[in-house]
């Protein structure tokens, strides 16, 4: 027992000074120990190769004190330090398992292990070679070697040396991108941008986090732009169904319709059948009758001719007696004045049914085939917006703008120019439209547009191709004084001949005289009907003196509003904004695809929006004012953020003075923006709108809009 335990403290003691039996030349333990005349032990194998390269000066020396010796000591094995390291091997085999100690796939071995390699866990950059925990202890003690630079361990050591001048990398160029080491600063990279690694590595991380930033944002925007996208694909399915749902009403009511029609023909065929088959069996039966009675007389005659009798007398007496034979009545037909219809048919009223039938399918073909241009939109998620000023003010309307007439030459035919009215038939007056439509109409356009040709100077000015000006909205405003010019210009031009004779060839002469300022007269009332009806597209937006808050007042005829802090004697009114936030709504709806301008000025807060019609206008909660609720959209101009149900966007730039507001109520897009001499967005919005909105104005402390 006592054994035991000096035996545990001696290996203690062993463990405790196990750096004195390490190798100064290989740095492990000694194998196979000798002891040099100043007393410093080696591993034999290590001393002779040290010797060895000192036999040619006969002098040896201690690789660890350099002491020197001649001539050369003889070697023997140090039997104690032996046995010792042999004790302290046995020690580290119990302390360490072996899958902690030795190198297994993957790991990094030690470049100074014999044998079976141990697992490195440090690499000197330096030494540019990798350690074990026990050959690693020199580097740790040692003054000289602290000073090395070690790192995690690394199987690729020898990439951080310079191929070309086999010295540490340390050096990043900047301007070729590169690692290098001192000497290629020197050398081709001399007079370059460089920086240590550490601090290319900092600037690469920064630039790498930067990129990575972005990259987060284009993901961010890529999954806006896809719940967008599947946002639309929804209201393209729900759109679809529903024209789906209408289209089958519309054409099981045609379908409806149609049976009814053909019941009605139906009918109509069997009750002219009825009457015909009537009226010849009542006269066959009448003829059948007569014939009867005519075979009877015969037959009776017939008896009279046979008579025996030889007196005369008797004979005469007899026969006018009417005895033998019944007076002859009158036939009530004529035969000769009855008109048979040996092949009577419904021929007329074939070919009636097959015209109809001709004209509704050329109809439906027409009217068809305006309808895959309008469905081929589907294949656009979103529908494009308008892209210029132009683009904007040209998006609520179709019609044909009345400038277009100054590049048309007099020489061309004004027929093919006129404006497809047709289409105005559901929009607009249908009286009108029919007037619009007729050959009198086209016959009058054309001497219009030879006068507006003639009289260029008081035709709206029209931008040629070249030219990038874009139209305003005074110059729409400015039609009623055109009208005027135009009129002034129609009442005293006298007209050409042929243009006389025109309109005599159209029968116009039967209406009208044929002086021409009277024609002209006429000519201007068609065309104010033509200009009225092109207008109709474009409108101002009136406010709603019914909504406005008490603290608001309307000027320049309902088109702009102040905020006043003296309250206003307003009626009370079912639909008056009567809360804390002075509000005001639009009369007019918009829909389809609208854009209007608002223009705001002062101190203070302006929003502006579009609403539902239901929203609160009672009460002090935020239920009320614009962009609080799920019931209206709000931009605030001055605060430069947008609102809605509560959520606040921040747009991170100023608002301008002129704000353009883009409206595709189908689409669901709803999108704000600055008007200068460019069109900047500053907000879009894609939602599914189901109800008409209404453009709404809100004023904070002193703004005017």
């Amino acid at each position: 027992f006592l054994t035991v335990n000096m035996s545990k403290m001696a290996e203690a003691s062993i463990s405790v000074d196990q750096d004195q039996f390490i190798c100064p030349v290989c740095l492990d333990l000694l194998k196979d120990p000798v002891t040099v005349p100043c007393g410093h032990s080696f591993c034999k194998v290590c001393i002779n190769g040290c010797w060895d390269q000192e036999s040619q000066k006969g002098i040896f020396s201690c690789p660890q004190c350099r002491d020197t010796f001649t001539p050369r000591p003889v070697l023997r094995r140090n039997n104690m330090l032996a046995e010792v390291v042999e004790k302290l091997k046995k020690t580290e085999l119990q302390a360490a398992s072996p899958d902690d100690y030795y190198a297994g796939p993957g790991d990094v071995e030690c470049d100074f292990c014999t044998g079976r390699k141990h697992k490195a866990v440090k690499s000197c950059l330096v030494c540019v070679a990798s350690y074990c925990e026990t050959h690693l202890k020199s580097h740790l003690e040692r003054p000289a070697l602290k000073k090395h630079t070690l790192t995690e361990v690394s199987a690729k050591l020898h990439e951080k040396i310079c191929s070309e001048h086999n010295k540490l990398i340390e050096i990043y160029c900047r301007t070729d991108q590169t690692c290098i080491c001192y000497l290629c600063t020197m050398d081709k990279h001399k007079g370059h941008d460089t920086i240590t690694v550490s601090g290319g590595r900092a600037e690469k991380q920064s630039e790498l986090k930067e990129q990575q930033m972005k990259s987060q944002q284009r993901i961010q925007e890529k999954q806006k732009k896809v719940q967008e996208l599947k946002q639309a694909v929804n209201t393209i399915k729900l759109s679809a169904q529903t024209a789906v749902e209408d289209s089958e009403i519309i054409f099981t009511e045609l379908i409806s319709y149609m049976e009814k029609k053909r019941s009605e023909v139906t009918e109509m065929i069997r009750d002219q059948e009825k009457a015909e088959l009537s009226r010849n069996e009542r006269l066959l039966e009448q003829l059948e009758q007569e014939i009867a009675e005519l075979q009877r007389r015969v037959t009776e005659l017939e008896k009279l001719s046979h008579t025996e009798t030889h007196d005369d007398i008797h004979f005469l007496q007899l026969l006018a007696s009417g005895r033998h034979s019944p007076p002859f009545k009158r036939p009530t037909f004529d035969a000769s004045s009855i008109t048979v219809h040996q092949h009577f048919s419904f021929d007329r009223l074939r070919n009636s049914l097959s015209d109809l039938k001709k004209r509704l399918e050329e109809f439906c073909e027409k009217k068809f085939s305006k309808i895959p241009p309008k469905a081929a939109a589907l294949h656009n998620i979103l529908p494009p917006e308008p892209q210029s000023r132009e683009d904007f003010l040209k998006c609520a309307s179709n019609t044909p703008t009345i400038t277009h007439t100054k590049h048309v030459h007099p020489s061309h035919t004004w027929g093919h120019t006129f404006p497809p009215f047709g289409e105005l038939v559901e929009k607009k007056d249908r009286a009108a439209a029919i007037v619009l439509d007729s050959q009198t109409f086209k016959h009058f356009f054309s001497i219009v547009m030879y006068l507006l040709y003639r009289n260029k100077s008081w035709v709206v000015h029209s931008p040629s191709p070249s030219e990038t000006t874009q139209p305003s909205v005074p110059c729409l405003r400015s039609v009623k004084c055109q009208l005027y010019l135009l009129f002034t210009n129609l009442i005293t031009a006298p007209l050409p001949q042929k243009y006389v004779q025109t309109y005599q060839k159209a029968h116009i002469n039967k209406q009208f005289h044929t002086n021409a300022n009277s024609i002209n007269i006429y000519l201007f009332i068609y065309l104010f009907i033509y200009l009225f009806m092109y207008l109709l597209d474009f409108c101002y937006l009136t406010l709603d003196s019914n909504t406005v808050h008490y603290k608001l007042i309307l000027y320049e005829r309902n088109r702009a509003v102040r905020l006043n802090e003296r309250v206003q004697q307003y009626s009370d009114h079912p639909e008056r904004f009567d809360s804390s936030w002075p509000q005001v709504l639009c009369k007019e709806s918009v829909s389809g695809r609208c854009y209007w301008e608002v223009e705001w000025s002062g101190v203070g807060t302006v929003d502006i929006s579009v609403s539902y019609k239901g929203i609160r206008r009672k009460g002090q909660d935020k239920e009320c004012a614009f962009g609080y609720n799920n019931q209206s959209w709000t931009l605030f101009c001055s605060s430069h953020c947008f609102y809605h149900n509560n959520i606040k966007n921040d747009l991170g730039i100023p608002s301008p003075s002129r704000i353009g507001v883009y409206l595709d109520h189908s689409a669901g897009t709803l999108s704000f923006y600055s008007v200068s001499d460019t069109m900047k967005l500053l907000h879009r919005v894609q939602t599914t709108f189901t109800q008409p909105l209404y453009p709404g104005f809100g004023l904070y402390w002193s703004p005017s809009a």
